[in-house]
């Protein structure tokens, strides 16, 4: 009988500072199912295995983070609602980590324990399977990586030195990977080679890079994306030179309005990232990287295309910048023609386009589409867990949130949601208390004093209406009255 991984014991370790990344997907699907799925989560897809897919999310985590809020849940259940209504609840089996080796080396666990549906690498479940892994699995894993490294060296090395390895480990007496967890890498590399080594910390200490829109694969890690498809692209030669933007504003505008009328562009495809490739007056190529940091729909922006042209003119001011060309006014920038090619998008299948709000509007829409138009990310703050007011707020995406929770769960989000939504950097004393029309107690807290020595160990916290504004104000046990934050 299987056992399916639904209970809430199952989602990450939320004092884990591992950013969950990577999803390892063991699905017995067809190749252009199991693709299809991959590419309707991330652009980035691998095929490890027959049956076994990596897709690293680090391209989409921000928009699907932020639709899990919106819905209010976690990024697990999302992406567990996802699967399985993909792939149906008991057919396939997937892990969730920060690095791709880790997740693989699980699928094996959870086949051995007949599990289906998805879990955590840093959940106290990912761990204790862990734990368990076989050396055969593992050995299966190291001959997987070596047939995925480029050139021979991995695989010779591999075959050289396994049989040693098997060897000491018998003698040893360690039945599993586990019993020899704490032997550092560097031992293994000096006794069976630098690629046994590296594959032996990847198991057990795997580096972390920053979870970074279109950033690099993770280091000691064979990478090779699944090819998309052929980019669409094109291609445009102007009649006469031309620099102005809103000449090449006019131009660029149909260029993507064109994108949806092509015959290989599916309904409901949403771009990450387009290259615009300049061809100059003296022949020069200048190629212009356009990225967005959520997927962006070129058909609800029919026919104006805001956000794509506030883009690509960020991009092409950031590439003249380094270009070294004075703006526009430099003799050499003329432009003659050019391409511009999707080079990234997100596939997601036909029933799955309400993930993506297909055909509604919605405020969480309207704010992904203005934060895809401005050239700075917007900053995001959420409430925390902490009885204290200056501390019971922190900048979204950092690793102190907890996930969206039920406001009877707790008191303290119930709290943080009447307190200011504005914060003072800096306190400053209110001198006048006696002037303000209106003063309302709120509440009593103590300080952390054995975090920040010397302050005042009790505050207590009013609303005071001074001068037309609504100040949130501490009066401290000396009597002080200091101004901390401003109604919205």
């Amino acid at each position: 009988m299987h056992k399916l991984l639904s209970f809430p014991d199952f989602t990450r370790n939320l004092q884990s500072p591992q950013q969950d990344r990577f999803l390892a997907l063991q699905w017995p699907a067809s190749p252009a199912e199991a693709k299809q799925l991959g590419h309707s989560l991330s652009p980035e897809v691998m095929h490890w295995a027959e049956d076994v897919w990596l897709i690293d999310l680090a391209s989409c985590q921000v928009y699907w983070q932020s639709q899990a809020q919106t819905r209010r849940m976690s990024f697990h259940q999302l992406l567990l609602g996802h699967l399985d209504e993909i792939c149906g609840v008991s057919s396939y089996r997937a892990v969730l980590g920060d690095h791709p080796w880790q997740a693989l080396l699980l699928l094996p666990c959870l086949a051995q324990q007949n599990y289906f549906g998805l879990i955590n690498r840093h959940s106290s479940m990912g761990d204790n399977l862990l734990q368990g892994l076989s050396w055969d699995d593992w050995w299966q894993a190291c001959t997987r990586y070596a047939e995925h490294s480029p050139g021979e060296g991995s695989r010779v090395e591999l075959q050289k030195r396994r049989r040693p390895m098997q060897l000491a480990m018998r003698r040893l007496g360690c039945s599993t990977p586990h019993h020899l967890k704490k032997m550092p890498p560097e031992q293994i590399r000096r006794r069976f080679g630098a690629f046994l080594g590296d594959l032996w910390s990847l198991t057990w200490q795997p580096p972390s890079p920053p979870l970074l829109p279109n950033s690099a694969a993770p280091m000691l890690f064979p990478w090779q994306s699944e090819v998309q498809g052929a980019d669409l692209c094109v291609r445009r030669t102007l009649d006469a030179p031309a620099r102005d933007w809103d000449v090449l504003e006019t131009y660029l505008r149909d260029d993507l309005n064109h994108f949806p009328l092509l015959s290989s562009f599916k309904k409901g495809e949403r771009i990450l990232a387009l290259e615009w490739k300049i061809v100059l007056y003296n022949l020069q190529e200048l190629p212009v990287s356009i990225l967005f940091r959520h997927p962006h729909s070129l058909q609800h922006d029919y026919p104006q295309q805001r956000t794509a042209l506030l883009q690509i003119s960020f991009a092409l001011q950031k590439a003249l910048q380094q270009q070294r060309l004075s703006e526009f006014e430099d003799p050499c920038f003329w432009i003659v023609s050019w391409e511009l090619r999707i080079t990234q998008k997100l596939q997601p299948p036909p029933r799955q386009l309400t993930l993506f709000n297909e055909g509604e509007s919605s405020a969480w829409e309207e704010l992904l589409n203005l934060e895809n138009q401005l050239p700075a990310p917007l900053e995001a703050y959420a409430l925390r867990d902490d009885w204290v007011p200056e501390d019971s707020f922190a900048r979204a995406g950092q690793e102190t949130i907890a996930p969206p929770q039920p406001e009877h769960v707790t008191s303290l989000n119930s709290l943080g949601r009447s307190r200011p939504l504005y914060m003072q950097k800096k306190a400053y004393p209110l001198f006048r208390p006696g002037q303000s029309l209106l003063w309302k107690f709120r509440e009593r807290t103590m300080e952390k004093w054995w975090i920040r020595p010397g302050q005042t160990a009790v505050r207590d916290y009013y609303e005071v209406l001074c001068d037309q504004q609504l100040l949130w104000v501490a009066r401290e046990s000396a009597g002080h009255f200091l101004v901390l934050g401003v109604y919205g």
